[in-house]
């Protein structure tokens, strides 16, 4: 994919570059890991699910999603999932305690979280007003597997799972 050269406007969205790639080296790979590798094409398949999975919480343009994901494929996809969907993406540390979590959760008024600690998450939700969706994302069998595990999400409403 050529590069834009110096001065050159971009418009858009930052998530447009993973479809861009996809479209002209669909597969090249996007994402190396662990010996297992991500192309583009895949890597764009994610993005429109997760995309996708955080509209049809009925999460708006401009709404916090928090991101508490190791360093693994999950992470660029959920990132680009985020911006795809107009969402704006609050990084968490994963080395950050439950009561850090809470703070940043409720600082930065996300209204959804994905993470790979269904625990972490469920006991979140039970207790921030504000936190209306926890999504699980994750692999199987451990990271480590080339074919990730879907989007998966993991509790609606707050209402709903209380």
């Amino acid at each position: 994919m050529p590069h834009p050269g110096p001065g050159t406007r971009i418009s858009g969205n930052i998530a447009d570059l993973v479809r861009d790639a996809a479209r002209a080296d669909p597969d090249k790979p996007a994402l190396l890991f662990s010996g297992g590798r991500t192309s583009w094409a895949e890597l764009e398949v994610r993005v429109g699910e997760i995309a996708a999975g955080l509209r049809a919480l009925g999460l708006v343009a401009g709404d916090r999603v928090a991101l508490q994901l190791g360093n693994t494929p999950d992470f660029p996809a959920a990132y680009f999932g985020v911006l795809r969907a107009g969402l704006t993406a609050v990084p968490v540390n994963t080395g950050y305690t439950h009561d850090e979590v809470r703070h940043l959760l409720t600082d930065s008024r996300a209204r959804a979280l994905v993470t790979s600690s269904a625990e972490m998450g469920l006991a979140l939700l039970g207790e921030l007003e504000g936190l209306e969706h926890v999504a699980l994302v994750g692999v199987r069998s451990g990271w480590r597997r080339r074919r990730p595990r879907p989007w998966t999400p993991c509790c609606g409403p707050a209402t709903a799972s209380r």
